[in-house]
Parts: C-alpha cells; structure tokens; sequence
C-alpha cells in the first residue's frame, strides 16, 4: 500500500536550538541515553555527545587515524558505530570511507582508532564534474549486517541505495534500488525496534519530509508500505535522524543562512513521533468511545511542576499516560473531562510525551520537565 501526502504522524516538536558549534551538523545516533552527532566537511574527526535535555555538549570523541573531508551520517549496530565520510556535491570522490569504531572503545576513551570501509559505486563510470552531483550521499543505516548507503540526488532528486558490507575492506557498492524522493535524501535511521525505515529530507524551498517504509530488507529496501509526511517544522535544512523507541525520533537541522532573502535558520533540534506505528499497536487495546476533536495542545509556565493541555471530546472521560523518552510508560490514569492539568513534580529533569487515548484516537505531544 502507497500514501502519498499522509497527515498521519505529521508533527516536528522543536526541542531547541543545537549549540553554534553544530552549526555544521549532519548525522545522528542515539547511544547510552546521549545522542551523538558530528559536523559535516573540513571539521575536526570528532564525535560531538549531547544531553537529550540541555543540548549542551558533554563530550567530544576524536577519530585518531580519520580525516572529515564531508562527514555526512552515522549509525549503528550492537557492537559498533560507523561513520560515513560520503559527501560527494561534485561527484568527483575516489576515497569515500565509512570509519569503523567498537562501541567498547568509545565508552572508556575520547581517542579511539578507527577500522576503514572503503568504498566506489559499481555503476559510476566518470569522475568529471559539471557541478551539483547525482552522486552525493547523506545517509547511511546498518541493515541485516550490511551498510546501506542513499545517494542524494542533486539533479534527479531521487535517492539509489547501495549496500557493502560492514568489514573493513575495500568493495564496490551493489546497487539495490532506487525511489524518486522527489527532494533531497539527508538523513536515515532503520528501527530496529519496529521494522521502520525513515528517510529525511527537504525539498529545493526547504520544506522538510519524512518518508516512511516498513519491512524493508536487502532484497526490498523500500518495503511494502510507503507514507511521505510533511514536518510541523517550517522551512528547516533538516539533516539527521535516529530513534530512541518503537515510534520515537530525535531530528537535527544545521545552520542556513540566505544572503540574497536574509534568510538565517539556526541549527535544532526536533523530536517526531510515528503516530501510524502507535496507533496501530494500540488499536486493539482502545476501550474509550469518545473522540478528538479539536488540536491537541500542551503547555507548561516557566518553572512551574504543572502541566496543561486542551483539547475538545464528544465524551466526559479519556486516558492519559506519559512515556519517558526511551518509550517507556512511566504513568497512565483514566481522567474526566474537565481534568486538564497534570502534576509532574515527580519527574526527573527529561524530555518526555504526554499521550491521550479518546476512541480509536491517539495524540501525542512532547514536553521537557526543567
């Protein structure tokens, strides 16, 4: 099944502005309750980790033996982080790598020496530039012990993947198959918890998406079941992905600047959630006969403990829960009506979801408790 233009799951809940030194950021990972990220080309070899709550910086890895010529993803398996040197605007690169480093070396060192994947296409057969690429790339997953990588089409605006394999070694990429993104492909994560796929992106005015495939495999990359969602964000170079739960995601955009519209957007970061996969895990359990009907709005004064929401149902009573940022459920109570307020003094300092179940619907939105 294809749904082009789905408003399911359609959000992009700012959770603030990324520090002016990941101004240049490009890739995410979400590893140990931090999320982890990197600057893009002519920046230092170094894994940035962030606090989910502040956003400051409360490490910086260096790849020892790395250069970052276009650093441009990352991503992850059970023992190790790869990250993918694959920018490639012009084309013209003959030394694209994936550096290989054990998650066992980054969790006791900031200096960690890496294993290299190198990689060229099969199918690229010139090296000349004539400007903007349909060999660019900004997306990489681990899927079924394979890397995958997704080109970034500059003039096609679709996107090829290819896998190689995750041994340091040289190969060439066997092209899988190909979607018309028809925008730019900039990021990727693969849920391992939900069988998800997401690509991120933004079309040439900046509107930023998400395109959703599930059941995805080395044999059918793009699934059998596609959603494209439109972000809640505005205009936004929307640049990295990853996910903390079955339908929970973290999504960074880097600095743009516009000289010619005095167009200045700051880096930041998002979270999203896939209402498609939560609604479909709680349909069977939904008990409640009533329905929303208006935008569900969530909003806490400055360091107050209380949190409020508004919404419209046809019916006096809904359940409530919050999950934690991990997808947890951390509390759930069936409410009245007119009970719109939420205690949260007893919280941690955390980014969490407030989600409402009223019929078969389901809403949700983020909030941080300070």
């Amino acid at each position: 099944m294809i749904v082009v233009g789905s408003a399911l799951g359609q959000n992009g809940t700012l959770v603030g502005n990324l520090p002016e030194s990941l101004k240049e950021n490009s890739g995410l990972i979400f590893y140990n309750g931090k999320l982890i990220t990197h600057n893009d080309s002519g920046n230092l070899p170094e894994l940035i980790e962030l606090d989910t709550i502040s956003l400051n910086i409360t490490r910086r890895i260096t790849i020892s033996n790395a250069a970052n010529i276009d650093w441009e993803d990352i991503t992850q398996d059970d023992t190790h982080i790869y990250i993918g040197d694959i920018g490639n605007n012009n084309g013209t690169r003959q030394d694209l790598v994936v550096y290989k480093i054990q998650k066992s070396d980054f969790d006791v060192s900031d200096a960690i020496i890496a294993e290299k994947i190198t990689f060229s296409y099969e199918d690229q057969v010139s090296f000349n530039t004539d400007g903007l690429s349909d060999w660019d790339a900004e997306s990489i997953i681990v899927l079924e012990n394979h890397l995958v990588v997704f080109t970034k089409q500059w003039k096609g605006k679709q996107t090829v993947a290819y896998q190689i394999p995750t041994i340091a070694g040289d190969y060439k990429a066997s092209r899988l198959e190909i979607y018309n993104a028809n925008g730019l492909i900039t990021g990727a994560t693969y849920n391992t918890l939900s069988d998800v796929l997401l690509l991120v992106g933004y079309s040439d005015s900046l509107d930023p998406f998400v395109v959703r495939f599930e059941n995805s495999s080395l044999e059918n990359i793009y699934g059998n079941k596609l959603n494209r969602i439109n972000l809640d964000t505005g205009i936004a170079q929307i640049e990295g992905v990853t996910f903390t739960s079955e339908n929970r995601y973290f999504i960074s955009s880097e600095l743009f600047k516009d000289t010619t519209t005095e167009t200045s957007l700051n880096p930041q970061l998002y979270s999203f959630i896939d209402l498609e996969w939560e609604a479909e895990e709680t349909e069977e359990s939904q008990e409640i006969k009533n329905e929303i009907t208006e935008d569900f709005i969530v909003y806490k004064p400055q360091k107050s403990n209380t949190l409020y929401y508004q919404y419209e149902t046809k019916g006096a009573n809904h359940g409530r829960a919050i999950f934690d940022i991990s997808g947890r459920l951390v509390d759930y109570t069936m409410v009245s009506d007119d009970s719109k307020t939420v205690d949260i003094s007893w919280l941690n300092s955390s980014l969490y979801y407030l989600t409402l179940y009223v019929g078969n619907d389901v809403a949700t939105k983020a909030f941080i408790k300070n």
